[in-house]
């Protein structure tokens, strides 16, 4: 009798399920394994790549330059996400008395601006060089519907007359891509 009662909880409802008064509480070191890709909840996050990056790099022109700050990415599916964050330890040095502006940019594969910004700091001041640090963080949600591998990279532009550069002192940045869930 007692094994019948216990066959007859197995029996999935009307949806197909087993209902959850039919389960009783398993132990955490029992539950083995991995939730398949393609049945993760959105907005789960499937895998996570991370990269650091030290080298300086400096420019001094007005045309958009690698930093060198890159990871890349194999997505499970085409319509999955990848949630980007980096973080760039940043110099900004100026001439006298002008307002240069500066700019960040993400880079999908080398050839598509996918993100720009913080291109005016819009700082003016008339006496003398200033130099500002800062620590740039740069979080972006790109959709690259494809399952090919996706390359990410940091780039960077000053107006001309400034010296502009990446991973100040040879200071850490760091770049993590997450591959989100549909």
């Amino acid at each position: 009798m007692g094994i019948a009662r216990n066959i007859a909880r197995l029996v999935p409802n009307g949806s197909g399920l087993l209902p959850n008064a039919n389960i009783e509480a398993m132990a955490a070191s029992k539950l083995t394994g991995q939730v398949a890709d393609a049945n993760a909840p959105s907005g789960s996050v499937v895998q996570v790549v991370s990269a650091t990056y030290s080298t300086n790099v400096n420019i001094s022109t007005g045309s958009w330059t690698s930093t060198g700050i890159t990871a890349s990415i194999t997505p499970t599916s085409a319509s999955n996400k990848v949630f980007i964050a980096i973080n760039n330890p940043m110099r900004r040095n100026n001439g006298s008395g002008v307002d240069y502006g500066m700019g960040v940019a993400i880079y999908r594969n080398n050839s598509t601006s996918i993100f720009t910004g913080m291109t005016n700091l819009g700082y003016t001041y008339t006496v003398g060089n200033m130099a500002f640090s800062l620590l740039v963080p740069l979080f972006y949600l790109d959709s690259p519907a494809t399952t090919s591998s996706t390359e990410y990279t940091m780039y960077f532009n000053c107006a001309s007359n400034g010296i502009m550069s990446s991973c100040v002192d040879n200071n850490v940045a760091t770049i993590t891509l997450m591959e989100i869930a549909a």
